[in-house]
């Protein structure tokens, strides 16, 4: 009788960062979910964490070593590495006659002859500085991929209850917010949506997707405590405490007024209840108890927040502005040739060339939605950057073991899910442009192409 060493074991003996590593990263999520919530890229506190993850990524390129590192790894890091290179590429100048021949440029060019400016050499972006400013905001996300793979998945865990405080930080600021009304000076940002809960972000719609997370993140530890729990009470209290916070952060997400938020949370919600059922053999009491969470949590949203948000559910359909610019935008990127007008550039693209009949007096500054807004800035770059990274998540949610109940697994399982919501809400909004939003989808990436590190014995033959 004995063990085999395996891959898993391999990983579990690797540890390229060690304590400096963890400590870098996990100072990159505080700071991220703290400070990290604007939108414009422009803020003291933006280039602050822009900074802090330069030296963070220092760090962890003079340590790493891609031949040690899974394929799964090693793929993602090629894939990030890919997505921060096109802004790069499209503020290289080119000669400026190819750079009039593109689609979309034609405009421009008539306009800067008539005015007699003559140029050698022009980007391909038609705003270099904004496409700059979408590079320094990949920084952080950057800087937790390349930390994070090179740690264990059992570290990656830890960083996890970073996001679990933080959100349960920002329900009372988003109590005390709506209690403020629109001159609250608890809100961090201006404008924002002055009648909601916006906690830390200057959006409700980037509030409520960091609930979103933080409530599977909550349901996750609820099946998967860090620290094994041995006896049967204190394992009671600790999924106690967790559904808890779970129906915390589900008033948090309602009081936002967030329609994204409010539909994504009940998707999480019945995607954890079909994952336990799945393993109701195994976990017959964490069924019972998800159960009556889901029901006593609803009840307490409806009574304390439902009605708040029931008037915006119903403008699901042609009233809402991003429906109206949905079509716009796509006859945009269809006018650049599907090539893109660089990458950051959208807001100024679409006020060059909004159709008269949908003028109004509110500013355009996204697509609200990451999907069509990102086709308008790369074009078919981001088809096929989209259609890579599509191929890479299916692989990795095959890998899933969902029907497993180890502790890692179970970690792996409500990552996805996470993932998965987090991706689905940017078909609505553009919460990834948010770094607090950015470096949690980055960590939940690493956490799913972490090696397991549970200890898996078999007999050996005789």
């Amino acid at each position: 009788m004995g063990t085999l060493d395996g891959p898993h074991d391999a990983a579990h003996r690797i540890s390229h960062l060690g304590v400096a590593g963890f400590g870098a990263l996990w100072l990159i999520a505080c700071a991220a979910l703290l400070f990290g919530g604007g939108t414009k890229n422009d803020l003291f506190t933006d280039l602050f964490l822009q900074a802090l993850a330069i030296a963070a990524l220092l760090l962890a390129l003079s340590k790493l070593r891609l031949e040690q590192l899974s394929t799964e790894r090693r793929q993602l890091i090629w894939i990030a590495g890919t997505v921060a290179l096109v802004p790069l590429l499209q503020v290289v100048p080119m000669p400026y006659f190819f750079w009039s021949w593109l689609p979309g440029r034609s405009e421009i060019f008539a306009a800067q002859s008539a005015a007699g400016v003559q140029s050698f050499w022009q980007p391909f972006s038609l705003d270099p500085a904004a496409s700059l400013a979408a590079f320094r905001s990949l920084l952080p996300a950057l800087a937790v991929v390349a930390l994070g793979v090179q740690l264990r998945l059992s570290q990656l865990r830890q960083i996890g209850l970073l996001v679990l405080p933080a959100a349960l930080l920002m329900v009372p600021i988003g109590i005390a917010q709506v209690a403020g009304g629109p001159h609250s000076p608890l809100r961090p940002y201006l404008p924002t949506n002055p009648h909601d809960a916006v906690g830390l972000f200057a959006n409700r719609n980037h509030y409520a997707a960091l609930m979103v997370v933080a409530l599977m993140m909550a349901l996750t530890y609820a099946r998967a405590p860090i620290v094994p729990l041995r006896r049967s009470i204190d394992n009671h209290l600790w999924i106690g405490a967790c559904l808890l916070l779970g129906s915390i952060l589900l008033l948090g997400i309602v009081l936002s007024r967030s329609r994204a938020g409010f539909l994504f949370a009940g998707f999480g919600v019945a995607a954890m209840l079909l994952l336990a059922s799945l393993q109701r053999r195994e976990q017959p009491k964490f069924w019972s108890w998800l159960i009556g969470f889901s029901v006593l949590a609803s009840l307490v949203a409806f009574q304390f927040g439902f009605l708040a948000i029931a008037d915006r559910l119903t403008t699901l359909g042609g009233s809402d502005l991003r429906w109206n610019v949905a079509p716009s935008s796509l006859g945009l990127a269809a006018h650049f040739g599907f090539l893109g007008s660089g990458i950051g550039t959208y807001p100024a693209a679409y006020a060059a060339f909004e159709p008269l009949e949908k003028v109004t007096s509110l500013y355009v500054n996204h697509a609200h939605n990451d999907y069509l807004e990102l086709l308008v800035d790369a074009g078919v770059i981001f088809v096929v950057l989209l259609l890579w990274f599509a191929s890479f998540l299916r692989r990795l949610g095959a890998s899933v073991r969902w029907r497993d109940v180890h502790s890692e697994q179970v970690f792996r399982a409500g990552a996805f899910l996470a993932l998965c919501l987090l991706l689905a809400h940017s078909f609505f909004d553009y919460p990834l442009r948010t770094t607090a939003l950015s470096v949690v989808f980055a960590w939940l990436l690493v956490v799913l192409v972490a090696p397991a590190t549970e200890p898996q014995t078999r007999e050996k033959r005789r």
